[in-house]
């Protein structure tokens, strides 16, 4: 063995003061003195009492050391696995797209997508505010009109990738669309639409150069290599990186799971920058790529065009295009002191890079909850076995012949030890209790536990005046806590919930000064909504700032993520909704310029559409008839609200609510059908 693999003691201060037996003896024996140094004088080892504080203290270590068990140990069941509902990290951590990055992240994730640009666009057909009749209109008045530049509209762009297969088979750009346009509209942005998504043609680029090569063993795979390097340059594509991959090479697991999860594995924001979308090629680049290559000298001429004239520096590319090499027409000439070495086209050479490699494990397959090991922590041996034979009250007793006096000492010494013994007895099967106080599903029995000190050896039954149920019983008396098991619970769960960075406590005050419910009833209310928010958390946390998806048909629709986070939030009923209106889906389309007649009078300042959002709510019978539940509403739709969104908060009379619900329905189901026949007649 070497040094390197020797193994010492560890001699750094102990993590904890509770652990450190000598720290704990000293701080006990200053106690002493304190409390009893006139009538107690001898503080030597010999002495009883410090043999008592001295097992109390190994007691304390031993229990400070359990404390100090790995997470899985301490939630581990029997069985090993960890005995907690917590929700794991892959459906914790991401969450739906937030960025234009997020957003072309899940776009490329796409089989049959190469690469993908997201960009702000303006709507169509344009719109117009007349500021001295306060109107919005399609038709610019004479004078006054102002064009409204609508913020919250995306332009969704992608590269075909037509050796994408499904199956063995080739997916065709209209499905590719359909699928791109269902993924953006699954993890759409509040106050955020899409104009129709828009497959990009290909440009096809001609290369044409001569280029002084050493010495080579095959001149083919230099030629192959030269063609891959020219279209990896002129029609980047970013690369993912597996799952598994990326934890081999040490990238943080909160990397990997920022942003949206992905399928294909983790795309780095560097490949994202890698591969932008390229509105000039120069042949100094080019050159400059090809000289990297290894075997490359020097590269004597070298021109590119598309389509037309050939170019011999800048080469202005089509923006309504994708570029790519064009292997059928492009030649590559190389040459070695002189003479031909190879010629010709570079089809077949260049295969087009980006092309997705198998997605490998599914990352949550990676991240299995770590198994704990069963370590009893509720298991605890009286500490009086630890005693001395002198004393006799260690498994060995007295010996029968000692006298009836001095078996009475012994007896009532373990008596004396009992108070202590059970006391630490409680905390063992408290710390082994620790999982049930940190599971979000409702337990019976969760806020205290206590078990009493069972030792055949040491006959402690003796010693209680109770046994079997009733002694339980008398122990969990004991312990209960003065505070309601209720108060206790939603203690429990406002603590999971600060660890999320959630809180319902102001929602918790608020009901307590409107409730009309008894302060039981209230109390389970709190609890239930608590639990509820706790079990939706990952959806909740995620979708926060997501709208409905304008796809699906009602119910199968998801509710937008802020209005979900309200109700849960609100513990509102169904018989208490709410409605989320996005002003810029409210916009006029294509289908609305014949209009002449303005369509907003008066508006609600020049652009009533962007970056806006309309919470409508009933003014039904209940908590909503009280004017503290109504303030408390519109303050946590503003402090839930995305920072960048303004929200209208309006209550309508039950009626009026009744009827505009209606006209939401069919308002959302119109929503779809425009949208999916957009679809069909794009693809």
């Amino acid at each position: 063995m070497t040094m390197s693999d020797a193994h010492f003691l560890p001699v750094a201060p102990f993590t904890h003061a509770a652990l450190d037996y000598e720290r704990l003896r000293q701080e006990g024996l200053a106690h002493l003195e304190q409390l009893a140094g006139l009538a107690w004088t001898d503080f030597n080892d010999h002495d009883p009492g410090i043999t008592i504080l001295e097992q109390l203290c190994y007691a304390l270590t031993d229990l400070a050391y359990r404390l100090d068990y790995e997470i899985p140990d301490l939630l581990a069941r029997t069985d090993g696995e960890v005995g907690v509902d917590f929700h794991p990290p892959e459906a914790m951590l991401p969450n739906a797209a937030v960025t234009l990055d997020d957003l072309r992240r899940l776009v490329i994730d796409v089989v049959g997508v190469r690469n993908a640009w997201v960009l702000p666009a303006a709507g169509s057909p344009p719109i117009y505010y007349d500021e001295l009749a306060k109107g919005i209109s399609l038709t610019p008045p004479q004078d006054n009109a102002t064009a409204i530049a609508l913020r919250g509209l995306l332009q969704v762009r992608y590269e075909y990738d037509a050796a994408a297969q499904v199956d063995g088979r080739a997916l065709t750009v209209a499905e590719v669309t359909a699928a791109v346009t269902h993924v953006l509209h699954a993890q759409r942005p509040l106050g955020v639409d899409f104009l129709p998504v828009q497959p990009l043609s290909p440009e096809n680029i001609e290369v044409v150069a001569r280029i002084e090569i050493g010495l080579v063993d095959d001149a083919r795979a230099m030629l192959a290599d030269l063609a891959q390097c020219l279209a990896d340059y002129i029609s980047p594509a970013p690369r993912f990186t597996p799952y598994a991959v990326a934890l081999q090479q040490g990238i943080p697991l909160e990397t990997l799971l920022t942003g949206p999860l992905l399928h294909h594995g983790y795309l780095d924001p560097a490949e994202l920058a890698r591969a932008p979308k390229r509105e000039l090629l120069h042949t100094s680049d080019l050159l400059r790529e090809m000289m990297a290559l290894p075997g490359v000298e020097a590269v004597t001429s070298l021109e590119i065009s598309a389509g037309g004239p050939y170019a011999a520096w800048t080469l202005p590319l089509n923006a309504e295009l994708a570029p790519r090499l064009d292997v059928a027409n492009s030649r590559l000439t190389l040459v070695r002191r002189g003479q031909l070495v190879s010629s010709g086209s570079l089809a077949g050479l260049a295969e087009r890079a980006g092309a997705k490699t198998p997605a490998g494990p599914p990352l949550e397959t990676l991240l299995a909850t770590p198994a704990g090991r069963d370590r009893h922590l509720g298991q605890y041996r009286s500490l009086m076995h630890q005693f001395p034979d002198l004393y006799g009250v260690n498994a060995a007793g007295l010996p029968a012949t000692a006298p009836p006096a001095r078996q009475a000492q012994a007896l009532q010494l373990k008596g004396y030890l009992l108070f202590f013994d059970q006391l630490l007895a409680i905390l063992f099967a408290q710390l082994d209790h620790v999982r049930k106080l940190l599971a979000v599903q409702p337990l019976t029995g969760f806020a205290t536990a206590a078990q009493p000190v069972i030792d055949a050896e040491l006959a402690l039954h003796e010693l209680y005046h109770s046994q079997g149920p009733a002694l339980a019983q008398l122990l969990a008396q004991l312990t209960e806590s003065s505070v309601p098991a209720g108060e206790l619970r939603a203690r429990q769960l406002d603590h999971l919930l600060a660890r999320c960075g959630e809180s319902l406590t102001e929602y918790a005050l608020a009901m307590t000064g409107i409730t009309a419910s008894g302060q039981a009833a209230l109390q389970r209310q709190l609890v239930a909504d608590r639990q509820a928010f706790l079990a939706a958390l990952p959806r909740l946390a995620a979708r926060r700032g997501s709208g409905l998806n304008l796809l699906l048909e009602a119910p199968a629709q998801s509710t937008a993520g802020l209005a979900e986070r309200l109700q849960r939030k609100l513990g509102l009923s169904e018989a208490e909704p709410l409605l989320l209106i996005e002003h810029i889906l409210l916009r006029p389309g294509p289908e609305d310029e014949p209009q002449r007649v303005p369509l907003i009078i008066p508006a609600n300042g020049p652009d009533p559409y962007s970056l806006q959002l309309s919470l409508v709510l009933s003014l039904g019978e209940g908590r909503a008839e009280q004017v503290e539940f109504r303030t408390y509403v519109e303050r946590l739709a503003r402090q839930e609200c995305p920072a960048h969104l303004a929200i209208h908060v309006h209550w309508l009379a039950p009626a009026v609510f009744a009827q505009w619900r209606l006209a939401y329905a069919g308002w959302l189901a119109a929503q779809r059908t425009l949208r999916l026949a957009a679809l069909e007649t794009a693809v």
